[in-house]
């Protein structure tokens, strides 16, 4: 994976449940959520990590975007939206807007 290139840790959960535990037990920096999962979508699963208090700043990968899932997506608290290229295992054609503005919300919850 290209962030474990840059040196960073990476964590992936096969399921959202999954993911939740994990994130009960550990604190993370950032969070990519795919739109569509088995069991609980990537909106369900941002909406379920804001119930419980899970402040992890939250970036919302998708094949399917169109402006209403973005639009929900940032009221939900996602720092990004963005479309998965048409090239299975690449990186996503969008980029995090503002790195270091999402690491310092990181550190500061």
């Amino acid at each position: 994976m290209a962030l474990e290139t840059e040196g960073y840790v990476v964590v992936e959960a096969d399921s959202a449940a999954k993911a939740l535990e994990l994130m009960a037990e550990s604190r993370f920096d950032l969070a990519t959520l795919d739109m569509r999962m088995p069991e609980m979508g990537g909106l369900e699963l941002l909406a379920e990590m804001r119930k419980r208090s899970v402040s992890t700043p939250v970036i919302i990968i998708t094949a399917y975007g169109d402006v209403p899932l973005a639009v929900r997506a940032m009221k939900l608290g996602a720092i990004d939206f963005s479309a998965k290229t048409a090239h299975a295992g690449s990186a996503p054609d969008g980029r995090l807007r503002n790195p270091d503005a999402a690491r310092a919300r990181a550190c500061n919850t």
